[in-house]
């Protein structure tokens, strides 16, 4: 059912928060794993590559994504003392 609705995964309702945004914020370290450590299919991944050209990265999310108050998932789990959310962002 997740991978049905992955598009929904970078979605963001009218205050710029995406699933993650609300898991960090939340405390809930088992949907933030989930979110950033799903197999997605191929056409929901964005793919960067470095300026050589030698690596690539496929992510789905990102964690440094901004809500509309400028806040990132690390920044929301800092603020609610969700360290163990914390720790795993930083990893």
């Amino acid at each position: 059912m997740f991978q049905a609705f992955a598009h929904l995964v970078t979605a963001k309702n009218a205050d710029g928060s995406t699933a993650l945004h609300y898991a960090s914020q939340c405390g809930s370290l088992d949907i933030v794993k989930l979110l950033l450590e799903f197999r997605y299919e191929e056409d929901v991944l964005t793919k960067i590559e470095d300026i050589s050209g030698r690596f690539s990265y496929r992510f789905v999310l990102d964690v440094n994504g901004l809500d509309a108050q400028c806040r990132t998932a690390l920044y929301l789990a800092v603020a609610n003392s969700y360290y163990d959310i914390v720790k795993y962002l930083l990893e």
